[in-house]
C-alpha cells in the first residue's frame, strides 16, 4: 500500500545560547513516524496497536505465532474516542477473538 502509516513528524533539537553545559543532542534530529504501539516488555511476541486511523479506532492485540513466526491478529476491540489509549473492557466494550 502506498499510504504512510503513522503521523510524520520532524524533529528539530536547537540548544539555548543562554544556557552553558547542555549537550549536543543533535543527533536526535530527523524525521519521524507516531504510532501507537504497545509490545510486551519482557518477550516482544505480543503487541496491542491500532488497526486503522478512523475517529474511533480499531485496536487488536497481535502475536507472534507459528514457524516460522508471522504477526497473528488475536482479538479486535473498539477504540475510544482518545486516540492513543488502546481499549478496557467494560460494559458491552469487549475484545472480540478473531476467527483464524
Amino acid at each position: 500500500p502506498s499510504a504512510q502509516r503513522g503521523y510524520p513528524l520532524s524533529v528539530e533539537y536547537t540548544p539555548d545560547p543562554e544556557v552553558e553545559g547542555v549537550p549536543d543532542l543533535s543527533i536526535v534530529n530527523g524525521r519521524y513516524v507516531k504510532q501507537p504501539w504497545y509490545v510486551h516488555q519482557e518477550t516482544g511476541k505480543f503487541a496491542i496497536m491500532p488497526a486503522d486511523f478512523k475517529g474511533r479506532r480499531t485496536w487488536v492485540l497481535a502475536g507472534l505465532l507459528g514457524v516460522p513466526r508471522k504477526w497473528h491478529v488475536l482479538v479486535k476491540a473498539p477504540g475510544n474516542l482518545d486516540l492513543y489509549t488502546p481499549p478496557t473492557t467494560e460494559g458491552d466494550r469487549t475484545w472480540t477473538p478473531i476467527e483464524h
